[in-house]
């Protein structure tokens, strides 16, 4: 408690004093010389930068030159197709459609083959062999609903499934769900060399 008391008044009279020393920094002719009054110099603005006139630009405009006159044939043509007059109606050809979703007359172009893995197990038997793939490919290219319909030993099937899973197709240019193709097949072979 004693420090308290003593420590109080000093504490305020070092504060103040430091009000007193921060106010003469700022002001120091206002504080250190009471009675006499100075005059601050006058320090002019600083000149604007120079900035040019900017260059006159003359624009021109060509004018356009006169466009030809629009030439109409009198057509009336015939009304039939008559090939002595010159004039045969176009004929449209529709290619036969496919109630699957897709054209009877599509050609299939595969992007990308793989040719089957030869499975272990049987590749230790010495045994060769096919496996025949059933298949659709949808409108994107891709193998969907891939079964084995025929193989001549079971351990060839799944070989097959897989290599048939990666193949791509050139994908249909239409927004439609669908198929290109329904039922493709493709044998793979098998044989030991």
């Amino acid at each position: 408690m004693q420090r308290f008391v003593l420590g109080l008044p000093f504490a305020g009279i070092v504060t103040a004093a430091l009000f007193v020393l921060m106010y003469g920094l700022i002001m120091p002719g206002e504080i250190f010389i009471p009675g006499e009054i100075k005059e601050r110099p006058y320090i002019p603005p600083p000149p604007k930068p120079f900035e040019p006139d900017p260059p006159s630009i003359e624009r021109t405009i060509a004018p356009l030159p006169e466009t030809p006159p629009l030439i109409r044939p009198d057509y009336t043509g015939p009304a039939s197709s008559d090939p002595a007059n010159g004039f045969v109606e176009p004929t449209l050809s529709v290619g036969e459609i496919d109630p699957s979703g897709g054209t009877a007359s599509a050609v299939l172009l595969p992007l990308i083959t793989m040719s089957p893995a030869y499975p272990a197990n049987c590749l230790a038997r010495g045994t060769s062999g096919h496996a025949t793939v059933r298949y659709d490919v949808t409108l994107g290219g891709q193998v969907v609903n891939a079964v084995v319909t025929e193989s001549s030993n079971r351990c060839f099937e799944r070989a097959a499934l897989d290599a048939i899973a990666a193949w791509r197709y050139q994908p249909a240019m239409t927004t439609e769900q669908g198929y290109i193709a329904r039922g493709e097949t493709k044998r793979f072979a098998f044989e030991v060399q």
